[in-house]
């Protein structure tokens, strides 16, 4: 796919990228939020627009399929570490950083109002 970002009088930017044979839900907005931060923090547009094009490309290439219907851009794949894929679920042993805790717990308010 040829990505190109223009004016009527120009092309200002211009990045192709592997088309991906799936449906998706959501990428237009994964593309309209990461150009609008980028943007708004300041970057200039050619740079916003190839950052977030790459954001794009990325959260596309990670995403998942929840059920039944198009697969949603996983955007948070920059948050997972590279080892997480090559440490199987029964490894862990006696580490104790593998320890798991029990969550807190929430004590609710003693009123009558119900949400």
């Amino acid at each position: 796919i040829d990505n190109v970002l223009a004016t009527p009088q120009a092309v200002l930017y211009s990045e192709k990228f592997e088309r991906f044979e799936a449906v998706f839900a959501g990428a237009g907005d994964t593309l309209t939020a990461a150009l609008s931060a980028l943007l708004a923090n300041g970057h200039n547009l050619q740079a916003a627009t190839s950052q977030a094009l790459t954001y794009l490309d990325h959260s596309l290439n990670a995403g998942f399929h929840p059920g039944m219907g198009n697969i949603v851009p996983d955007r948070l794949f920059w948050a997972q570490s590279e080892d997480d894929d090559e440490e199987s679920p029964d490894e862990g042993g006696d580490d104790p950083d593998d320890t798991v805790l029990p969550l807190p717990t929430f004590d609710l308010p003693t009123h009558g109002t119900k949400h």
